[in-house]
């Protein structure tokens, strides 16, 4: 079994403190998820290396509000806050605004509606970047030079 194979299914977490409070928002404790909590330790070279990062299996999370990637309430917060960047930069209404976020990190499913293709939850690297930025470039698209005043943006069509 390949080290890929092993943690199949499962999103990082973070730090036992990341696991711990997404276990309370939940309403769950540990030992209620036999199987379903995997670790591991972050070579050296890494952020965070020699660190414990706990793991959870997919089937646990469950979107947050509007936002089908949303695995907690602090990722949440973070979609609720780039979706107004939208709304406040762009003047865009607050639905297109949803689906385009929706759009970035998630998929259709026919039976089961939008379906993340990425989940938000615990120490997520989308939190590296500032939601203006994700803004932008979930508006624009991240190809284009959004960044540039002087260049000719134009918007991704709206979903």
């Amino acid at each position: 079994m390949s080290i890929l194979d092993e943690y199949e299914g499962y999103e990082p977490i973070g730090p036992q403190e990341d696991l711990i409070r997404l276990l309370a928002e939940y309403n769950l404790r540990e030992e209620d998820l036999q199987g379903a909590i995997r670790t591991r330790t972050l070579p050296s070279g890494v952020a965070n290396a020699d660190e414990t990062q706990y793991l959870v299996h997919r089937s646990i999370l469950r979107p947050h509000g509007a936002f089908s990637c949303a695995g907690d309430n602090e990722a949440l917060d973070f979609c609720e806050t780039v979706a107004d960047e939208m709304v406040h930069a762009f003047g865009i209404s607050r639905a297109e605004a949803v689906a385009r976020v929706n759009r970035q990190w998630s998929e259709p499913e026919a039976s089961l509606g939008e379906v993340p293709r990425v989940w938000i939850v615990g120490s997520d690297l989308v939190y590296h970047d500032e939601p203006a930025d994700w803004a932008t470039g979930i508006y624009y698209g991240f190809e284009d030079r959004w960044w540039d005043a002087d260049g000719d943006r134009q918007p991704l069509p709206a979903p």
